[in-house]
Parts: structure tokens; C-alpha cells; sequence
């Protein structure tokens, strides 16, 4: 059964499917509902259709899927046209429905609250084993979306030396957030890097929670108490876990 809620929680209406639904269903531009479902074909077997539900909830019309049952969520294009994968067979129906609603819907896949991952971080590069990081670096943290710029700010994407947060300017473009340093970082020293959990993309998830880790700058020139020198290394990545 195909259940419409109004926004207070109530029940809108029902579409009765005589068969078992296993996708999600999704809606046109113009209203209309699409949902898959394997139904019983009248003679003990079984048959996959699609179905087209208007917003009232009364049935448009259905296709037969002859290759087998829905075993995916249904797509829109932006032609209108429905894809349906079916076992060993992708349909592709004319509907005329005007394209994909500008809506949440279909809800799986449509952002990370409804995949069950929430924004979260995987290990930088340089990690917090690396060290000869050059003192003129610039720390860059970049995520597998588009994040709010609001919400990259100095109160969120930290750089501290371990006595102080380090001043810098913070500006976000695209994916990326970028923390440029007012001065050269010390030498030689531990800095560690925060991106804060309110950080968050467009539609308010923010990350799990705080992340943070560290990178040693190189040792000052000729300074020969101070182990390191060698190569200086570039800036401190980040990538969120859907990045593996």
C-alpha cells in the first residue's frame, strides 16, 4: 500500500497494490506518483509493474514490466521519462510528467539523513605521523559535497599550535574550505586542525562530530638541535567518508 500524509501527521489517502512493493516510490513535476511492485499475474505467478498514481491518489495508468518484478527505486529524467530496473533489464517509459518534482521525494538516496551516513572525516594526508610541513602552508579541508559557506567560518575550521588558535582567514568554494594563515605557522612544531561539527551543507546536516588532527612544520634552516628538514610538504587534506 502507498500511503499519503498531510504535513500534520494525519493520513491524506491510500493506493491498495495488489503485490509486494520493494522501492521507493518517486514523484513527476507534475504531481503524478510513480511506484514499482511485483503483483500476481492471475495465474500463480508473478508480474512487475509500474504504476502511476495521481496526487489524489486515484490510479493513472500501469505498465507491465514482462522481463520481472521493480528490484530498484524508480528515477525521473528530466525529460519526463521513468527508468525502471527490472532483473536483467532497464525500462524506460514515456510519461509525460514534466521531469523529476522539485521536492525531497524520492526520500532514499536523496541526501545523507536517508542513506544512514552522516558527513563525516577520514584520515588527512599529511596524517598526524607526518612532519617537514612547510611554515607558509596552507590548510585545506575538502568533503564530498558542497558545504554552506556560512558555516565554514573562523569559529569553525580551527588551527591551534598547541598554546593558542592560530589567526587566519577562512573562506569556503565548493567542497573545499580553505584556512589561510595571517603569518607563517612556527617551526618545528605540533600544530593541530578542527573542522567543528557545525560545519554542514545547504540542507542543515552537519558533521558527527568534531575532527581534528595534526602536522609537524619542518625545522628551521640550519637550526641543527631540531630533527627534519627535507622536503616541505603541501597542505592538510581532509575527505569526507563517502570520499573512500
Amino acid at each position: 500500500t502507498l500511503h499519503a500524509i498531510n504535513p500534520d501527521g494525519s493520513p491524506k489517502w491510500n493506493f491498495s497494490i495488489a503485490g509486494q512493493v520493494k522501492s521507493a516510490p518517486a514523484v513527476g513535476a507534475d504531481g503524478t506518483i510513480f511506484l514499482g511492485a511485483c503483483c500476481n499475474d492471475g495465474s500463480g505467478g508473478s508480474i512487475g509493474k509500474l504504476f502511476a498514481v495521481d496526487p489524489g491518489g486515484a490510479l493513472k495508468w500501469f505498465f507491465n514490466c514482462a522481463e520481472g518484478c521493480p528490484v530498484s527505486s524508480l528515477t525521473i529524467g528530466s525529460d519526463g521519462t521513468v527508468y525502471c530496473g527490472v532483473n536483467d533489464a532497464l525500462y524506460a517509459v514515456s510519461t509525460g510528467c514534466g521531469g523529476p518534482a522539485d521536492s525531497p521525494w524520492p526520500m532514499f538516496l536523496h541526501d545523507v539523513n536517508h542513506t544512514g551516513r552522516l558527513p563525516n572525516t577520514t584520515p588527512p594526508a599529511p596524517d598526524s605521523s607526518e612532519a617537514d610541513v612547510s611554515v607558509d602552508a596552507i590548510i585545506t579541508a575538502t568533503f564530498s559535497e558542497v558545504m554552506d559557506p556560512a558555516s565554514i567560518t573562523a569559529d569553525t575550521f580551527l588551527i591551534s599550535d598547541g598554546l593558542s588558535n592560530i589567526a587566519g582567514t577562512v573562506t569556503s568554494i565548493g567542497k573545499t574550505a580553505i584556512f589561510t594563515p595571517d603569518s607563517d605557522l612556527n617551526y618545528y612544531k605540533t600544530h593541530t586542525a578542527t573542522i567543528t561539527s557545525d560545519s554542514m551543507d545547504p540542507d542543515g546536516n552537519q558533521l558527527a562530530q568534531d575532527y581534528r588532527w595534526s602536522f609537524t612544520t619542518k625545522a628551521a634552516p640550519g637550526n641543527s638541535s631540531q630533527n627534519g628538514g627535507g622536503t616541505a610538504g603541501g597542505g592538510c587534506f581532509i575527505s569526507t567518508i563517502t570520499a573512500k
